[in-house]
């Protein structure tokens, strides 16, 4: 463990050589940890130590190498191959030191150049840290993306999916999206909007209201028939049986009483902000939102996804674009609606498939799904 620490901390000061340490890295995907046991699970002394001494030292270690993404996408004679790389912060720590998150994912975007890699993909909260990846361009020579298109996309065809599979029409059904103002879930909006959906309900934090309206101006305007409503209130999903999450949260924020039954949460968030009592209700589906099934991509570290071929949609937005030849930045900052017809082009080219239905706990089997279907919503009266 501290021969890797070593080698990072030479990558990072001193750089000379940097090339013969690893082998020939395509794209980087900079990560952090998304609970404490992500810190211990990767350093076992941390399992020993208190929280605070923890918590001292992910606010000040350098970047981490903490692991290969393995291809078998052709580049020229040899495969695409991608690392992993963290920002140690946790989440809370990074809300609460905005500028210093900032400063430490710049660190890792400058490692990871260093290290020979063409593209960064954004994972979880380093995207919103750095401004949708404003931020890092400036440091670095190397294209940077949030994986923001490849998200909303995924996020907006598995809300339709399970949707269509539970029987719910999403002309008539109301659909809520919490951190509607955000770049994802803004962007799901639109592109449900797109697709048929007509009854919203757009919840964000009060200093964001002028942007939910903003919001609601746009797409009423472009979709006349949608009816959208505004809140900032999380306990109006009670009233909703499809809720989309798209928060930057680093705690839970939709708890079991403000759930009814028969809801399906589609949940993007990273760490998730869904809490742990509705995990456990059987009258509910919480399913985590932006995963892919991409076959030949392997990353040998627990995403605490179920499948081999399961990574996330940001990871497989940087994986794609790479194996593709892109050059440049993709996305960054507010999404253009181009970007989401791109990759869904990429999709289609590299065999994405929706990824099995699945949270944290558990895979949900086409058993399972129809009989929730058959037990909680045919017999609703979805408002």
């Amino acid at each position: 463990m501290f021969i890797f620490v070593l080698r990072d901390w030479y990558t990072r000061y001193i750089g000379w050589g940097t090339k013969y340490l690893y082998k020939e890295i395509d794209f980087a995907f900079l990560v952090h940890p998304r609970y404490l046991k992500d810190v211990r699970e990767k350093f076992f002394i941390f399992r020993l130590i208190p929280k605070a001494v923890i918590y001292f030292f992910t606010r000040h270690f350098p970047p981490i190498f903490v692991s290969y993404v393995y291809t078998n996408f052709k580049k020229g004679d040899r495969t695409v191959r991608g690392a992993i790389i963290a920002c140690p912060m946790l989440p809370d720590q990074m809300l609460k030191e905005r500028s210093l998150a900032s400063k430490r994912i710049i660190q890792c975007a400058q490692y990871a150049e260093k290290i020979g890699v063409r593209m960064i993909g954004l994972g979880a909260l380093t995207s919103s840290m750095t401004r949708g990846g404003l931020d890092i361009i400036e440091h670095v020579s190397v294209g940077v993306t949030t994986g923001h298109a490849m998200t909303t996309y995924v996020v907006s065809l598995n809300t339709k999916s399970i949707a269509e599979k539970m029987g719910y029409d999403l002309t008539h059904s109301s659909i809520a999206i919490v951190g509607a103002a955000g770049s994802i879930g803004s962007n799901t909006a639109r592109f449900l909007a797109q697709s048929g959906a007509e009854n919203f309900l757009f919840i964000d934090t009060k200093y964001k209201t002028d942007l939910l309206y903003a919001l609601r101006n746009e797409i009423e305007a472009t979709y006349p028939k949608c009816r959208i409503k505004i809140s900032n209130n999380i306990a109006n999903v009670k009233d909703v049986r499809i809720i989309v999450t798209a928060t930057n949260a680093h705690e839970e924020i939709v708890y079991s009483k403000y759930v009814s039954l028969g809801t399906i949460i589609v949940d993007d968030a990273q760490p998730t902000d869904i809490a742990a009592d509705v995990m456990q209700r059987q009258d509910v589906l919480v399913l985590e939102a932006g995963v892919l099934d991409v076959p030949g991509v392997v990353v040998p570290i627990n995403l605490g996804l179920h499948n081999t071929n399961d990574i996330f949609s940001c990871l497989a937005e940087v994986t794609c674009l790479v194996a593709n030849g892109w050059s440049g930045h993709f996305s960054l900052g507010r999404l253009k609606a181009e970007l989401l017809q791109h990759v869904q082009i990429l999709n289609t080219k590299y065999h994405c498939k929706q990824a099995q239905f699945q949270n944290y706990l558990k895979v949900y089997t086409q058993q399972e799904l129809e009989d929730f279907r058959k037990m909680y919503c045919d017999t609703n009266n979805i408002s």
